[in-house]
């Protein structure tokens, strides 16, 4: 070896450790860089889930996922995703979208994925779009949900009502139609630049689904998170149309089967969600010759129908001989509608009437004047739907929040308190445990009942959540010429109050047969209108999943001056042996009842375990 070479060698050895020195300071510097850029996109970022979706050759989508309006479908996609949720298709712990492709792609409508088995290349294309994880869900739907209003909407595809499974898409474009069709549980906020590039069968190289905040970090996405939420969708379902009650009708036979068929599940799941009843018809060509006529059989056919003048329903009608669209509202509907309270004589005299609806059909005249029936039917129901949600919107009907449910909640928050499970008709005994009134003092609650009562005899008296009727019982004595509804949701319960009442009128221990059980629904108690004297509230009111209706309709029930008495156990005491959702603090009882208009009168703390707070109703 030359004298150089040794030289090379022996300052290449001197170098190296410094080389290595220098490179290991570089990519530490590197390395807080981007540490730092990921710090501070996370901090830009809002708290709430996140799911990535990294499509081979495309790029990378982020989603926002709404847990508040569809805790439901968010859970589906999280614990799918992760592999969290049990499943027909993945084994526990695989994640189920990786690897799968774009099984759907329409230009300016929509691209869709989460089929499982358009993950193997032998999968005939005609069955694409048909798998599934094995089970389904119902819908999410309601005024306060999102809408199909933009590129980048990502929603639930499905076969019909409450097929929700594993299959998803996400929106090219604005397309009002999909409501109250599809559940929409996410809204894309980066890489919408790539969506129109996405074909069918783009392969899905993974999906990661992002926390950012404590509320994210704790949402569960399992199978018991599932059950739950499933539960409480179906149990905030509103009453639907009775049994054969045919929503949309095409006379002429102009559309095909599944379109009508698709209009129908619309409108059922708008009454379902919302309570509004919207009915619409395509009538025969020779139904009505003039503006005279198609009026006269629009107000037949409401009648037929059974929609009630003053109801809270709409019917909309299109004669295709004269080219008319007519509308018949409800009265209930007016202020939404319209823009404007009134009866409908005040309104059809100011020209109201008309004039609104004609702004309501004017979209859908002019489309079938194009010849475009399909697209008018749309146009009309999508008016009258986002007119009425606007209107909810607008008077408060997103009070509800969605949350991950706790151990005893529900995971549905109103006013900042998380909502209780209910306890059924199991929990009876428990309701009349010999040690009750040692516990509880509820003699002192009746001795409070007693003086109120005393010079009322003819009082009515709303036992609202009654169970197994220990107060509604002790009540109908105080109350002898007058009656005590004992309302509950639970028919089981209803059926303990009817058993024991007869077994005291056959004893000759109630002279009076004073006690009215009152099944009542999660909306409203169905208590008569202005005729209640006293509402009683004993450790119920906190399980309402509709607190601000269900006392909105306890308001309108009671009696100008009327009473509500609510017991509720102390949160602010620890040592108080219940569960936390099912305890509640008097700050919280007062700012909900003041909510609906009810004005507070006092609270009783002289019970070992209750508040007991008083409320009045304006006279």
């Amino acid at each position: 070896m030359t004298k150089e070479c040794q030289r090379s060698n022996a300052e290449a050895g001197r170098l190296l450790p410094v080389a290595i020195v220098f490179k290991l300071r570089v990519s530490f510097v590197i390395c807080l860089w981007l540490a730092g850029i990921v710090t501070a996109r996370a901090q830009q970022q809002e708290p709430g889930l996140y799911a990535e979706i990294v499509i081979a050759e495309r790029g990378t989508l982020r989603a926002r996922l709404d847990c508040e309006h569809a805790p439901l479908a968010v859970t589906n996609f999280v614990g799918l995703a992760e592999g969290t949720l049990p499943n027909a298709a993945r084994p526990t712990g695989a994640p189920f979208f990786d690897g799968l492709t774009f099984h759907r792609g329409v230009k300016d409508f929509v691209v869709q994925a989460g089929d499982p088995g358009s993950a193997d290349p032998a999968t005939p294309a005609d069955k694409l779009g048909e798998g599934g994880p094995g089970y389904s869900f119902p819908d999410e739907f309601g005024p306060a949900c999102g809408r199909h209003d933009a590129a980048g909407v990502l929603s639930m595809a499905n076969d019909g009502p409450d097929t929700n499974g594993s299959q998803w898409f996400i929106t090219l474009r604005d397309t009002p139609r999909l409501n109250y069709l599809h559940s929409v549980f996410g809204h894309v906020v980066s890489g919408l630049e790539i969506l129109p590039t996405i074909a069918q069968g783009d392969r899905i190289e993974r999906v990661r689904i992002v926390r950012v905040g404590a509320a994210a970090e704790a949402f569960r996405a399992d199978g018991a998170a599932f059950d739950l939420l499933k539960k409480n969708v179906l149990a905030a379902r509103l009453s639907a149309a009775p049994a054969g009650f045919v929503y949309f009708a095409d006379e002429t036979q102009a559309l095909p089967d599944f379109r009508v068929k698709n209009f129908n599940a619309k409108l059922a799941n708008y009454e379902r969600a919302t309570g509004h009843r919207l009915a619409l018809r395509v009538r025969d060509a020779e139904a009505a010759a003039n503006e005279a006529a198609a009026r006269a059989a629009t107000k037949a056919t409401a009648a037929a129908l059974g929609l009630a003048d003053d109801g809270d329903n709409a019917l909309v009608c299109y004669f295709p001989g004269p080219e008319i669209w007519k509308a018949r509202l409800g009265e209930k509907l007016f202020p939404a509608l319209l823009g404007h309270e009134g009866s409908a004589a005040d309104l059809m005299r100011a020209r109201v009437m008309h004039q609104g609806k004609e702004a309501l059909l004017a979209e859908a005249q002019a489309l079938t004047k194009a010849g475009k029936l399909k697209e008018a039917i749309d146009a009309a129901l999508d008016t009258l739907m986002l007119k009425l949600d606007d209107a909810a919107r607008a008077t408060g009907a997103d009070v509800y929040q969605n949350t991950a449910p706790s151990a005893d909640g529900i995971g549905k928050v109103y006013l900042g308190r998380e909502i209780a499970q209910v306890m059924g008709h199991e929990g009876a005994d428990w309701l009349d445990r010999p040690t009750r009134e040692q516990e509880e003092r509820t003699d002192l609650l009746m001795d409070e009942l007693r003086q109120r009562l005393a010079d009322k005899p003819d009082a009515v008296v709303a036992d609202i959540g009654a169970g197994s009727g220990y107060f509604s019982m002790r009540l109908s004595l105080l109350v002898p010429q007058g009656k005590v509804l004992a309302e509950d949701i639970d028919p089981e319960m209803l059926k303990i109050i009817a058993r024991r009442t007869q077994r005291r009128r056959a004893t000759g221990a109630v002279k009076f047969p004073n006690i009215e059980t009152v099944l009542g629904t999660t909306t409203d108690p169905r208590l008569p209108e202005k005729g209640v004297d006293l509402v009683l509230l004993v450790d119920a009111y906190h399980e309402f999943d509709h607190p601000r209706e269900m006392m909105q309709a306890i308001v309108r029930a009671l009696k100008p001056g009327g009473q509500v008495m609510q017991l509720e156990y102390r949160a602010e005491d620890p040592d108080v042996p219940i569960k936390p959702h099912h305890k509640m603090t008097a700050a919280q009882a007062r700012k909900e009842m003041e909510a609906v208009g009810l004005v507070w009168k006092e609270t009783k703390d002289n019970l070992p375990q209750q508040h007991l707070l008083v409320f009045e109703k304006p006279r």
